[in-house]
């Protein structure tokens, strides 16, 4: 027959044991933080401000209307070193109006890929998340394309999670008055979701919001299209 000192430290042990295992059991269904989050883009990521901090909370937001990656560079690193994940969101802007592309010669492709560059190597890669930004749907459709291509192909060789922001956002469903915009069936008869602005290229259709070279967001909540992209850009941070 065992001893009851002996009894006592088998006991012991196997309460420990069984200790042990439960605290290695993670909990379901809980959602882990990205941490401090710094999201750079340009009048889309503007537009989105509101929305993009109402989805994640203490998001900084380095954004400019007409920016293109070179444009943004410097203020992205000042702002990248309390960050502990850094997001990137570029449509497609070129020397028109971003002025560091000038020279680029319109060539998306190789001047973002090299912006990109200068992004990994001033703030770290492991900070970078890529977010796939929605086409333009205007005669300069094809810069947005190439900004796309280029940025999912640069981050995937370069291994920066990439994530569709435009999930969501629709086809080229819904015409009114001649204009071509965006938009789905939503609730009652005949009613559609607006999910792009009139000039076919924004997402916010807030009556009277008019977009200014930083801001203001678009009023949360007021605009599907923003809803759908900002969503998207909490699903880059957390990847």
């Amino acid at each position: 027959m065992r001893s009851l000192g002996a009894r006592a430290v088998l006991t012991v042990a196997v309460l420990a044991v069984l200790t042990s295992c439960a605290c290695q059991v993670a909990p379901r269904n809980v959602r882990v933080s990205p941490g401090k989050v710094l999201v750079v883009g340009d009048s889309l990521v503007v537009e989105a401000r509101s929305a993009i901090e109402k989805r994640v909370p203490g998001a900084r937001v380095v954004a400019r209307t007409g920016a293109a990656p070179c444009s943004l560079l410097a203020d992205a690193v000042a702002a990248a070193g309390s960050a502990d994940v850094v997001v990137l969101a570029f449509s497609g802007n070129d020397s028109f109006l971003a002025p560091c592309m000038s020279g680029s010669d319109h060539r998306i492709g190789g001047a973002y890929r090299d912006s990109y560059e200068a992004y990994a190597a001033r703030i770290g890669t492991p900070k970078l998340r890529m977010a796939l930004t929605p086409v333009w749907d205007n005669e300069r459709a094809s810069n947005s394309v190439s900004a796309r291509d280029t940025a999912e192909a640069w981050a995937t060789t370069r291994g920066v999670p990439v994530v569709d922001a435009a999930t969501g956002l629709g086809g080229d469903r819904f015409i009114s008055g001649g204009l071509r915009r965006e938009g789905e069936p939503g609730s009652g008869s005949g009613a559609f979701v607006s999910l792009r602005a009139p000039d076919r290229v924004h997402l916010c259709v807030a009556p009277g919001y008019r977009r200014g070279f930083d801001g203001p967001a678009c009023p949360s909540g007021s605009s599907a299209g923003v809803t759908r992209f900002a969503a998207g850009i909490a699903r880059a941070a957390r990847s």
